[in-house]
């Protein structure tokens, strides 16, 4: 395949997630910083700290990680090796080890790459509307995430915010969702 048409093979799987995935999705994330400044103000408060996410965070990613290796043995198909890949990166991501943030960059491209270039085998899988939606949601939440870790929105915030109240809560709300994806994959590999 030459560089043109690989170019609108991956373009048009743009399209298809732009088109599959309701609009309502990539607004959930915004709803939640509201969610979380008003949990903030109450007697929870002291659990949505950096310090309580980063022991969440790994245990709910691990949990993931298992549950995508046992959908995984129960079922060969290359949706649930993509589930693998992506529990596998979130997790060593996660564990802050020297080269896990970079390398887990890379992954992600891998990962969407490989989605992309096998749109038709992970159809009706990985392409259904509510997996690509749950999908779809829960890389938004990183994406949006990462902007709160690169302090872009520091200025915006109400005073006395702790800097880290969405972006480490919404980055443990992402893997939630992400347990969340390997749960439905662990239940379809025990159904195919």
């Amino acid at each position: 395949m030459d560089i043109n048409t690989q170019l609108q093979w991956h373009w048009q799987t743009v399209i298809t997630v732009l088109k599959t995935v309701p609009f309502w999705v990539y607004l959930l994330p915004g709803l939640a910083m509201p969610v979380l400044y008003m949990m903030d103000q109450t007697a929870i408060s002291p659990y949505l700290t950096k310090h309580y996410a980063e022991i969440f965070s790994p245990l709910v990613l691990a949990v993931a990680l298992l549950l995508s290796v046992i959908a995984l043995v129960k079922n060969q198909q290359m949706f649930y090796r993509w589930v693998g890949f992506f529990a596998l990166i979130l997790f060593l991501r996660e564990l802050h080890f020297v080269g896990t943030n970079n390398g887990f960059y890379i992954g992600f491209l891998i990962l969407m790459w490989w989605a992309s270039k096998y749109r038709e085998t992970l159809q009706n899988d990985l392409f259904s509307k509510k997996i690509l939606s749950l999908t779809v949601l829960l890389i938004w939440v990183y994406l949006i995430t990462k902007t709160f870790d690169r302090h872009l929105w520091d200025s915006y915030m109400p005073a006395n915010t702790n800097p880290d109240l969405f972006e480490e809560n919404l980055e443990l709300l992402g893997h939630l969702l992400f347990l969340g994806l390997t749960t439905v994959a662990l239940i379809r590999s025990r159904k195919n």
